[in-house]
């Protein structure tokens, strides 16, 4: 997968409408944060050497995040990581579901608005694979409406 963002030249778009990932990585930050309230700073690093790389190219790198009401506690845990992601200029949107009018049914990444990554989890929010899929058409409908309706998240503090 690392070499969709190796070599995307514009644009990477993704869409997250889980309430939880279960990542073991972030397993030991998530706890530290259910005891805090702060997210470790070591969390995520190389993720944002990713978005560094994007933003040297000029590349813009952009995610909306579909939220149930009331916010499970990894949302919040993630929306409190995703300010460092913001601090190295990846913008980062949500949108409450209640709010959204077109179906979104997974998770999904776009690279240039051409090469979609659509994401499968299992139940307990276990990452199992990607799939490059055919026609882009669909997505890019989703990802329109999206960031037309989207809202900062700067607005769930």
């Amino acid at each position: 997968m690392l070499k969709y963002f190796n070599s995307f030249q514009k644009s990477a778009f993704r869409v997250e409408i889980l309430q939880r990932y279960n990542v073991d990585e972030e397993r030991e930050a998530y706890e530290f944060f259910m005891k805090n309230k702060k997210v470790p700073d070591w969390l995520w690093e190389d993720w944002r050497d990713i978005v560094r790389q994007a933003e040297s190219r000029w590349a813009i790198m952009q995610r909306v995040h579909l939220i149930q009401f009331p916010i499970s506690s990894y949302v919040l845990f993630e929306m409190e990581a995703y300010k460092k992601n913001v601090e190295v200029w990846e913008e980062i949107f949500y949108l409450p579901s209640e709010n959204c009018s077109i179906e979104v049914n997974s998770d999904f990444w776009i690279f240039d608005d051409n090469v979609v990554l659509k994401m499968f989890y299992d139940e307990d929010g276990c990452f199992l694979k990607f799939e490059e899929m055919e026609n882009a058409g669909s997505y890019l409908q989703i990802k329109n409406y999206l960031l037309k309706n989207k809202r900062n998240i700067e607005e769930l503090f």
